[in-house]
């Protein structure tokens, strides 16, 4: 019983800030796929992860949060925006750009990480994340962070539209990534939009891989004692495939 008490408390504050993610995740992953600019988000939550790195080691002001968090955002948005000027351009154009801002915003984690002696962990950190650390004081500032972005992209699209996606997704990556790190965050964008593609109720689909994803590899995460980034991630292409698999099945039973 105690043991069952122990998990509870360890994995509900990680389960719901996995949901907080997925809420705005969902929608801004299904618009990443219909733009055809798949690595876009991944770009961009390596250049967060890269404010970061910079704000935390360089700046020396690891304990000042609230300048952290803005050091991060301002990277990811002055990456966003650069892409949005890059919008028009044609997808192959931007997705070589798009490659280029994530090798130099990767290479130059690891070469600020290289003044840094515990790098391994700290880099270990921001590509897996460490949802399972999640507590509730956290959760509020997700709550918080996850309202702003809703009431950002809500006004903002009544001017442009296209610009409140580009900022609410630099908002949206840069929150998240550092809880559950750039691979999950990457895998929360793209797997449950790809595995709800032409389904029925696309968002229902979506939020059923994302979910069950979360839960199952958070628990698998507690019971093997291994990276519950990396296991959520794995759930989650198993779930697009179950999905993705029932939806031909019945396309072939139809035909």
């Amino acid at each position: 019983m105690n043991e069952l008490l122990l998990y509870v408390e360890i994995l509900l504050p990680a389960l719901i800030a996995g949901l907080l993610i997925l809420l705005t995740h969902i929608p801004l992953g299904a618009k990443v796929l219909a733009k055809g600019i798949i690595f876009f988000d991944l770009a961009i939550a390596q250049l967060a992860a890269f404010g970061v790195v910079l704000s935390a080691l360089l700046l020396d002001i690891a304990q000042e949060k609230w300048l952290t968090q803005s050091i991060a955002v301002c990277t990811a948005l002055l990456g966003a925006c650069f892409l949005y000027y890059l919008r028009t351009f044609s997808v192959k154009f931007q997705e070589a750009v798009i490659g280029i801002i994530f090798l130099l915003s990767s290479t130059g984690v690891l070469l600020v990480l290289t003044k840094d002696p515990q790098a391994h962990d700290t880099f270990q950190q921001l590509m897996l994340g460490q949802i399972l650390w999640v507590g509730y004081q956290d959760i509020a500032y997700l709550i918080v962070f996850t309202a702003l972005i809703a009431f950002l992209w809500a006004v903002i699209k009544r001017w442009n539209e296209e610009m409140a996606f580009y900022v609410a997704f630099a908002l949206a990556v840069t929150m998240s990534t550092q809880f559950i790190g750039v691979y999950l965050v990457f895998a929360s964008l793209i797997i449950p939009a790809l595995g709800s593609q032409k389904a029925s109720k696309p968002w229902l689909t979506a939020s059923f891989i994302g979910v069950s994803s979360y839960v199952m590899g958070l628990l698998l995460s507690a019971l093997f004692d291994l990276p519950s980034g990396a296991l959520i991630s794995w759930c989650m292409v198993m779930m697009c495939g179950v999905c993705l698999s029932t939806k031909c099945i019945r396309l072939s039973l139809k035909s």
